[in-house]
C-alpha cells in the first residue's frame, strides 16, 4: 500500500521545546527552596513531580496547564505552611516565561521539509498540547520557513482515536499513513496499533531532553533515525519500496 500521508511531530521533532519546562521545574524548585523549604522537602517535591504531573494530565491535558497546577499540588501538599501570595505569584510568573518561550528549529528542519515536499506526498505537523500554544508554534515554523506546504493537526492528545480522525480527515487508510517523531508513546505506538508506520527519530546523540512520560521500549521493526536528514532518506526509500512494481509492456505487435 502506498504512502499517501506523511505526519511530523513538532516538539523536539522540528524544534527544542521540552527544554524550557525542564527549566520551569528548576526554578519552581529553587523557588520553593528560597521561600524556606528544608532539604528533605524539596528532595520529596522532586522525587514525586513526575507522579504530580501524571495525575494531572487527564484534568489539564498537556502543556503549560499541566505544569502550573503540578507546581501548586506540589507546594500545596509538600509546603502548604510556604503557599502565600508570593510562592503563587512566582509560580504563575515561571508558567508564563514557559508559555512564550519561543521554539528553537533544528538546523535540519528546512531542507527536510524541501525534501518532504517535493515528495508529491501531503504532509501534515500533528501536535498535542493547548491550542493557543501550539497554533503559535505552528505560526513560528511557517515564518521560519517561509512557506506553508503542510497541513497541522493540534491534538489534546496522541491517541488511537485522534490519528484515527486526522487519517480520516485527510481522506487515507491507516496502512497509506506514516508519522515521524521523537516519543515512542506518543508518534510509533497508537500509530502502529492502527495498522500505520512508524519513523523514531532520537536525536539523544545531540543532547535530546526528553520527559519520562514520552519513554517507552522502542518496537521491533521501527524504523530508527537520528536526524531529519536520515529520514528523507528514510522515507524516500520507504516509498520506493511501497510503488508497485511497472507491468510488463506486451511487445508483440
Amino acid at each position: 500500500m502506498m504512502i499517501k500521508l506523511i505526519g511530523i511531530d513538532f516538539d523536539e521533532t522540528l524544534a527544542s521545546t521540552e527544554k524550557y519546562f525542564r527549566q520551569a521545574e528548576q526554578k519552581f524548585f529553587n523557588l520553593v527552596e528560597q521561600a524556606g523549604a528544608s532539604e528533605e522537602q524539596l528532595a520529596a517535591i522532586k522525587e514525586n513531580m513526575f507522579e504530580i504531573q501524571k495525575r494531572n494530565i487527564p484534568v489539564t491535558g498537556f502543556g503549560c496547564s499541566l505544569g502550573l497546577k503540578a507546581f501548586i499540588d506540589a507546594a500545596a501538599e509538600y509546603v502548604p505552611e510556604l503557599v502565600d501570595k508570593n510562592l503563587i505569584s512566582g509560580i504563575s510568573k515561571i508558567v508564563e516565561e514557559a508559555r512564550y518561550s519561543q521554539p528553537e528549529f533544528f538546523d535540519d528542519v528546512k531542507a527536510f521539509m524541501d525534501q518532504a515536499s517535493s515528495l508529491g506526498i501531503p504532509l501534515a505537523i500533528i501536535t498535542k498540547g493547548e491550542l493557543h500554544h501550539q497554533r503559535d508554534k505552528l505560526q513560528a515554523l511557517e515564518a521560519y520557513l517561509g512557506n506553508k506546504n503542510w497541513q497541522s493537526f493540534v491534538l489534546g492528545d496522541k491517541t488511537e482515536e485522534e490519528y484515527l480522525n486526522v487519517i480520516h480527515a485527510a481522506g487515507v487508510k491507516p496502512e497509506e499513513f506514516v508519522m515521524i517523531g521523537d516519543s515512542v508513546v506518543s508518534d510509533i505506538n497508537p500509530v502502529l496499533n492502527i495498522g500505520g508506520k512508524g519513523m523514531h527519530l532520537s536525536r539523544s546523540a545531540a543532547g535530546e531532553v526528553k520527559w519520562a512520560f514520552e519513554k517507552a521500549q522502542l518496537p521491533k521493526g521501527v524504523i530508527q533515525v537520528t536526524t531529519l536528514t536520515e529520514a528523507a532518506d528514510a522515507l524516500n526509500a520507504l516509498i520506493r519500496a511501497e510503488k508497485p512494481p511497472r507491468q510488463a509492456q506486451n511487445l508483440k505487435r
